[in-house]
């Protein structure tokens, strides 16, 4: 499902619980009450804005959250906090018409239960209903792993049927030789087939490919498939093709455009930070010894080292310590330091990196020397991160958080290079706006 469509379901079924409270409340609980939009029309219309932001914000407008009901229902209780909140602010400050804590409890309420139903709902009939059956061209190890990661992450629009091929693991169903592609796909219903890449194929494959597109199957990467279904890109579909794309789309006006929005922004950032100082600076050094900016080297654009700027929140370490992933629960951190960085507090210093050119607000977070050169070792193209500035945020930020492991950075690297091949001023502004959420979630902090 479109995520215009989804926000637009949003938008209906939210209006839907602010008349239904109106209605309730004027009805049963305060017979005559003139609330709603028949009644204090600005007010439930703010409301509703603030739902709908609160839906984009937190990610509710992607479809391939559907069936993951948990995350579902905490971002629907955020989404009705979002509509109480708007429908108090614009009745105190703006239309002067006071609500009552009854009309707020169930605009909220019935808010966040309608967004969760109807994805309930929708998610029921998807599990049961037709989806588009896919298969994947070959029978080697890439191909193996892509079938299982489809299989595993259930997808609502997707069903993954198996191999053409031959597969070397039972729970992957062999649908077919190759040479016979075009009859098994239309035994079994296929209507994608997925190659996961062009370089090393048979000549079977490329005649298989042939005969599929002639009879109007769809062909797609494996890339193409995960950029939809996951919006990230394994490192292990990554071949010369997609380099040289990814090369190709390097724009450089598009990069003048994003400094001169570094520059707007970072300045604001400073002067908020500026304001905040007086009052951080005596309790940072009151709470533990040691200076209250903390500064370390860091990998950025090109490779190149640069020296980042923090506000400490971890005590001194000794000048030999070895450099190390921050941990969820790490016995470094100052009783401050934790507060400062579940708030993103300390990486406000980061605007000044900003402004000098070493950084950008979005981009893939920047790694220190050591660990770059450890991961480079471990982990394929992962020095392509280098081919865009680093960011204070950035798409692996908002979808996976901070990594402390060489799998997890695998991981992460996957949603970097999905952004260093589509980063765009439109993604960078979505990024901005969902980094919000993820600061009031407290995901990914460390």
């Amino acid at each position: 499902m479109p995520a215009a469509l989804i926000l637009l379901l949003d938008a209906s079924f939210i209006a839907l619980a602010v008349e239904l409270t109106a209605w309730v409340l004027g009805t049963f609980l305060y017979p005559g009450a003139d609330v709603g939009f028949r009644g204090v029309t600005v007010s439930a219309t703010a409301g509703l804005l603030g739902g709908i932001a609160t839906s984009y914000l937190t990610g509710l407008h992607q479809s391939g959250l559907v069936l993951r009901r948990k995350e579902v229902a905490l971002r629907s209780v955020f989404v009705g906090a979002a509509t109480s909140l708007g429908v108090l602010l614009a009745s105190h400050f703006v239309w002067y018409q006071a609500v009552g804590r009854t009309m707020l409890l169930l605009v909220g309420a019935t808010s966040a239960l309608s967004v969760f139903a109807w994805r309930i709902i929708y998610g029921r009939y998807l599990r049961r209903g037709p989806r588009v059956r896919v298969a994947v061209l070959g029978d080697g190890p890439l191909e193996h792993d892509l079938v299982g990661r489809i299989q595993q992450d259930r997808h609502p629009q997707y069903e993954m049927a198996g191999l053409l091929g031959q597969s070397k693991d039972p729970q992957i169903a062999a649908l077919g030789d190759i040479d016979r592609a075009v009859e098994v796909c239309l035994e079994h219903k296929i209507s994608v087939v997925t190659v996961v890449g062009s370089s090393g194929m048979a000549a079977a494959h490329h005649l298989a490919l042939a005969e599929l597109r002639v009879h109007g199957f769809e062909l797609r990467t494996a890339e193409a498939m995960f950029m939809a279904l996951e919006q990230r890109v394994p490192v292990e579909i990554v071949d010369e093709r997609w380099l040289l794309n990814l090369f190709e789309q390097l724009d450089q006006t598009r990069d003048r455009v994003k400094r001169m929005l570094d520059v707007c922004v970072s300045l604001a950032g400073l002067a908020f930070f500026a304001l905040l100082l007086p009052v951080l600076y005596p309790l940072v050094r009151l709470d533990s010894a040691g200076p209250f900016f903390y500064s370390q080297e860091r990998v950025g654009l090109g490779n190149r080292v640069f020296r980042i700027y923090k506000v400490r929140t971890m005590k001194v370490a000794p000048p030999d310590a070895d450099e190390q992933w921050a941990k969820s629960a790490d016995n470094r951190m100052t009783r401050l330091g934790r507060f400062l960085r579940r708030s993103r507090i300390d990486e406000m210093p980061q605007f000044w990196n900003v402004l000098r050119g070493d950084m950008s607000i979005v981009g893939p977070r920047p790694e220190q020397p050591a660990l770059a050169a450890k991961l480079e070792r471990e982990v394929n193209y992962f020095s392509y991160r280098h081919l865009v500035k680093p960011g204070i945020t950035g798409w692996a930020q908002i979808n996976h958080g901070y990594a402390a492991s060489v799998d997890e950075s695998r991981t992460k690297l996957s949603y970097d290079l999905y952004y260093v091949r589509h980063h765009t001023l439109a993604l960078d502004l979505d990024i901005m706006l969902r980094t919000f959420f993820v600061m009031l979630a407290r995901i990914g902090s460390r």
